[in-house]
């Protein structure tokens, strides 16, 4: 089968990121012995810059190709809507090129691509499934929930869940990487449509490999990393914009756990960083690492040292199974999540961890004495 993969978004294996969603959709599609291609877009979202190189795959029957789009430097505004738009538009004149579409798999959000796909799917008499990852209207009510944004942004929202509920009501297929995802998009979809969670997981046996090579030790901390202290890790976004992430919640438990014995290791970008930077020379704390940006080898030589997980999500965040959870397991941290939900439960079903309210600072604190 001809099969493509239409996705803007996600890291690729070059960048420093162990294999993303889409990586291994067309891997494993691969040795089936079809015929794939991911389209993914020129502009990384996650670096905010072009790439210059395309990933090769390995394969001779799975290929990349980089689209043309709009830049933007933050995620909630209007030049992030027109990166959608422009992507979809190149990448709808550059598939007039192919002749025979069998299968169509367009990740959602966003709805844009869930539209071009649908168009894509009835131009070639296509099958069409849809890979629900993230729940874009309702992040938008969540992000901008009061005064005159609340008012401005409701058309956009019920604009998109009308054109999120069209593109299923078409798709012959559904998938999702967790139960609450799957769990709308099979609401939305038609009576008896195709169903499957597939979870992004990770390879444990890789993840067991990088952390134990010493080649990935992050040489400014190996001396701090083999001292006998409690280690907290948290790796991800540090973004502030939009209440999505509880950044506030790691300069807090850094300042409970100053004089305690615990040190805290934070892996990631954004806003927040500068904003820790600033609070850890305020502050005076000797117990926070800023370590940046870390490739997926040197994160698992990092858990290989630590004992504790932090998943801190803001209230804004309606985020199901994050990658961090997989990454933070299969390495052995207890994890502490500030998700409701699926995650929730599996982190207390299993004893892997606790849960705290996101924004209840003091619970945080509570469930990291917990396991100290």
């Amino acid at each position: 089968m001809k099969i493509i993969l239409i996705n803007p978004y996600g890291p690729l294996p070059n960048e420093g990121w162990r294999k993303y969603r889409n990586i291994l959709f067309g891997e494993t599609l691969a040795e089936d012995k079809h015929d794939v291609v991911w389209y993914t877009s020129k502009f990384s979202h996650h670096f905010k810059r072009n790439r210059e190189h395309v990933y090769e795959t390995g394969y001779d029957n799975f290929n990349i190709e980089l689209i043309n789009s709009k830049k933007y430097t933050k995620n909630i505004g209007i030049n992030r809507v027109l990166f959608e738009i422009t992507f979809c538009i190149n990448l709808y004149f550059r598939l007039k090129k192919v002749k025979h579409i069998d299968l169509i798999i367009a990740a959602d959000p966003s709805q844009f691509v869930g539209f071009l796909a649908r168009i894509l799917a009835k131009k070639n008499k296509a099958k069409l499934i849809l890979d629900l990852m993230d729940e874009w209207p309702e992040l938008f009510e969540k992000t901008l929930s009061s005064g005159i944004k609340k008012v401005l942004i409701k058309p956009v929202v019920l604009y998109f869940k009308f054109l999120r509920k069209r593109n299923y009501q078409k798709a012959d297929g559904v998938i999702a990487l967790g139960k609450n995802y799957l769990n709308i998009a099979s609401s939305i979809s038609k009576k008896g449509t195709p169903k499957q969670l597939i979870y992004n997981g990770v390879d444990v046996k890789i993840m067991n490999k990088w952390s134990k090579d010493s080649s990935n030790d992050i040489n400014n901390i190996v001396s701090n990393l083999n001292n006998d202290k409690i280690k907290c890790v948290y790796a991800g976004s540090l973004g502030m914009q939009g209440n999505n992430y509880d950044v506030e919640a790691l300069l807090k438990a850094s300042i409970y756990f100053k004089n305690k014995g615990v040190d805290f290791y934070i892996a990631g970008s954004g806003e927040g960083k500068k904003y820790l930077e600033n609070e850890i020379i305020k502050n005076s704390l000797k117990n926070v690492f800023i370590l940046g940006n870390l490739n997926a080898k040197k994160l698992a030589r990092l858990y290989n040292f630590c004992d504790i997980g932090l998943a801190l999500y803001g209230k804004g965040s309606n985020v199901d199974m994050p990658d961090k959870f997989y990454d933070y397991s299969s390495c052995g941290l207890a994890v502490i999540s500030s998700l409701k939900g699926e995650l929730k439960n599996v982190i207390e079903e299993n004893n892997l961890g606790y849960y705290y309210e996101a924004g209840n600072h003091n619970q945080l604190n509570d469930k990291l004495s917990l396991l100290i």
